[in-house]
């Protein structure tokens, strides 16, 4: 039977842009860094929070497509979408704080937009 999610992946028009994002203004690590082919843009990267054993496939496409809904978490939603800003960022949607926990959402280089939540438990 089934027991985990290894990974999904996000549709992305540049890896380099891509892994500069989600590493270096994201902070978060790259687990797999694999050449597929001849060429840039075509290796298969894993990425995600450090210490996650979810990794996002950073997919190669010339095509921007819609991601699937992500929902990262973290323990204090105003001071990580300040930091997220701070790093240049876009901020689709500034905090709200709801009954089931206090959230924010921001976009990828590539229009891939994510929801970040503080669940009400850590409010």
């Amino acid at each position: 039977m089934i027991d985990k999610l290894h990974s999904t992946s996000i549709i992305v028009t540049d890896q380099e842009r891509a892994v500069d994002f989600y590493v270096n203004k994201l902070g978060f690590t790259m687990f797999t860094n694999i050449p597929m082919g001849e060429g840039p843009n075509n290796s298969w990267i894993e990425v995600g929070p450090a210490g996650s054993t979810t990794h996002i496939f950073l997919e190669p496409s010339s095509e921007p497509r819609p991601a699937l809904t992500l929902v990262f978490t973290c323990a204090d939603a105003h001071a990580t979408c300040a930091e997220m800003r701070e790093q240049g960022v876009e901020i689709s949607q500034e905090v709200t704080v709801n009954p089931w926990g206090t959230r924010f959402q921001f976009k990828d280089p590539d229009g891939n937009e994510f929801l970040v939540n503080q669940p009400a438990d850590q409010q």
